[in-house]
């Protein structure tokens, strides 16, 4: 833009010097053709805006205003404010920032900066400034206050309130009085002597005095311990747990996000609203003015430095401060393992105050406010929680933290294949002693127990007392092992050879048979001997076949019934019938000779195998009534 005029001013205000005198005549010398004349506002080198040189030796644009163009005037600063940049026209997007000056702050809702739109049109009206009234209440409370003393210290524990000094001088002038009228009495006694009526009346005078003064003081008296009540400061607080961030139930430690509201009167920030436009709530920070100093109990972070201090905090006109603080805790908890998977888990979030503070803390804010009183369950991962708060003995702000596992998942993973194990050592029982390892196949069912036990060991915490599941699992395993050592007996018998004693097969291979459903094992072993004499006796019984054909000396007689009459025939036997009757004898000596092979072949059962049968019976009932009462029995010894 080229200029021609005579505006000798920059943007900033301040007055051009004459080109010829800028850095030695270097622009009229450069720019002969630029008209420099005087020190007017000239723009040799083609900027966008005219410039010219201040005293300073700087370059600064001037606010000259361009031909055909649409601008913005300048609107002027606010009342007690100023703008910034300052200029006499604005173009067309350029924008200008109000502040106020100090003690002043822009009305609500007025903008902090105006932008000048097409055709010369400000987007908004000029702010305007009011007095910061937030500010002033802020400064004046501020600046008198003691943020180092607690509300209601300004009495102290050893200092004479007025109260109790107005009760000592009306003692004292009580006693005068009481003494006066006594040595009024004496004087009279000695000097002259009254009537008894006379002494009576004055007794009485006397004693009606004590009893008016002993009622003053004990008034008095009422009135000082209600003016050490008033002095001890009351925190009132509410508050909820947010967020469980983390559970390790191994160290039995919980970090939870608390958020808590503490509330209490302090009579040094009290203000008449009428004076400072009409402000009801004013909002500072929480380093400005005394806070509680808490200390949480039962702290697992050496880091924690505390309740932040740096939040804002409310106040209203009757001196009543609200302080919000969300703090990350980490706190010990106490668990129960017991019932594993089903177990609880109990934390406290205590946060506590010195006993030497004249503090009282209580619970409740505001009358909708329940405390000591269970929230409704919520899920929280594998846990449902349940909290509280409450206040425990007037100087602890605490949060109650029940949670309670839901058992499923482990009841899937652990107690289930658990339980399948031990059944599955049934099987080392029914297994056939010649016909399968018994010990490799308990062996491995117990190490499959061990790892089972470790998980558990692994997930809960250490106690003085096994969870009911863990020691379950370690009478079982204790049963399987004394199980295996009965197994490996019973095989050491199974192929001993020789008979029991009458009374031992009696016992067990009769009665105790009978009883674990196995039938007479005393019969199967006479069934046995006959077999085998039946064999030496070299043949076997075998059935008659009726109407069969026999040769007979080239003579074949048939019986052949029929309705009319019976007729015996004889006729000579054909080479087929012959040959047929051949074959069948020999196939008969075959069969013969295959059976006695076999009943030769087939071992010879001893009263030792039918033994180890009754036992192994035995011990499966046995191990299945173990298992029963082992339930009951390691729930009550646990307890």
């Amino acid at each position: 833009m080229n200029y021609r005029g005579t505006w000798s001013k920059s943007t900033s205000g301040a007055d051009c010097v004459e080109w010829s005198a800028a850095q030695a005549g270097f622009y009229p010398t450069k720019y002969p053709w630029a008209n420099l004349d005087n020190n007017y506002c000239r723009n040799p080198t083609g900027l966008g805006q005219p410039f010219c040189m201040t005293e300073d030796g700087s370059q600064e644009d001037c606010d000259v205003i361009q031909c055909k163009l649409f601008l913005c005037e300048d609107l002027g600063p606010p009342n007690y404010g100023h703008r910034t940049p300052l200029k006499r026209y604005y173009n067309v997007g350029d924008r200008v920032a109000y502040t106020c000056n100090v003690g002043y702050s822009l009305k609500p809702g007025a903008p902090t900066d105006v932008r000048c739109t097409d055709g010369g049109l400000w987007q908004y009206d000029k702010p305007s400034c009011s007095v910061d009234f937030k500010g002033r209440l802020e400064k004046e409370i501020l600046d008198v206050y003691n943020a180092k003393k607690a509300p209601g210290a300004e009495t102290e524990p050893g200092s004479k309130t007025e109260t109790e000094s107005k009760t000592n001088t009306t003692t004292e002038n009580e006693t005068k009085t009481d003494t006066l009228p006594e040595t009024v009495s004496k004087t009279d006694t000695l000097t002259e002597t009254d009537s008894e009526t006379d002494t009576m009346t004055e007794t009485e005078a006397k004693n009606d005095t004590i009893t008016e003064t002993e009622s003053k003081i004990d008034s008095m008296t009422e009135t000082a311990t209600e003016t050490a009540k008033r002095s001890r400061s009351v925190i009132r607080f509410n508050g909820s747990v947010e967020q469980i961030v983390d559970l390790d139930e191994k160290k039995e430690l919980l970090i939870a996000s608390v958020a808590i509201d503490f509330t209490w009167q302090d009579s040094r920030l009290k203000w008449e609203p009428e004076y400072y436009g009409n402000i009801r709530n004013l909002t500072v920070s929480g380093n400005s003015l005394w806070t509680p100093a808490f200390t949480l109990k039962m702290n697992a972070d050496p880091l924690y430095r505390g309740l932040p201090k740096d939040v804002p905090v409310l106040i209203t006109i009757d001196g009543t401060v609200t302080w919000r603080v969300e703090t990350l805790t980490s706190t010990i908890c106490d668990a129960n393992p017991f019932f594993f998977p089903a177990d609880t888990m109990e934390c406290h979030i205590c946060f506590s105050v010195s006993s030497a503070v004249e503090q009282t803390i209580e619970c409740g804010i505001g009358s909708g406010t329940s405390c000591d009183v269970w929230s409704p369950p919520q899920d929280e991962g594998e846990w449902i929680r349940k909290d509280k708060v409450f206040a425990k003995e007037g100087k602890e702000a605490c949060f109650a933290v029940h949670l309670q596992r839901v058992p499923l998942f482990h009841i899937a993973t652990t107690v289930t294949p658990c339980a399948i194990l031990a059944v599955l050592m049934i099987i080392t029982f029914i297994m056939p002693i010649d016909k399968g390892d018994r010990i490799s196949f308990g062996v491995t069912i117990q190490l499959s127990m061990v790892v089972s036990l470790v998980f558990v060991t692994d997930v809960l915490p250490v106690k003085g007392a096994l969870p009911f599941f863990a020691s379950l699992i370690v009478v079982c395993m204790a049963l399987m092992g004394l199980f295996l050592l009965f197994t490996m007996y019973i095989i050491s018998l199974h192929d001993k050879e020789g008979s029991l004693s009458p009374m031992a097969k009696t016992f067990f291979l009769h009665y105790m048979a009978k009883f674990l459903l196995l039938g007479d094992l005393t019969e199967k072993e006479a069934a046995s001997g006959d077999g085998e004499a039946g064999l030496t006796g070299g043949k076997l019984a075998r059935p008659e076949r009726a109407n069969r054909v026999a040769p007979a000396d080239d003579v074949v007689v048939t019986d052949v019934e029929t309705p009319a009459a019976v007729s015996v025939t004889s006729r000579q036997p054909t080479r087929l019938e012959a040959a047929l009757e051949e074959q069948t004898s020999c196939l008969r000596k075959l069969i013969r000779m295959a059976e006695e092979q076999v009943m030769k072949n087939e071992p010879e059962v001893s009263d030792y195998t039918l033994l180890t049968q009754v036992l192994d019976r035995l011990c499966l009932v046995l191990y299945v009534i173990s298992l029963a009462v082992a339930v009951p029995m390691t729930m009550f010894l646990g307890k």
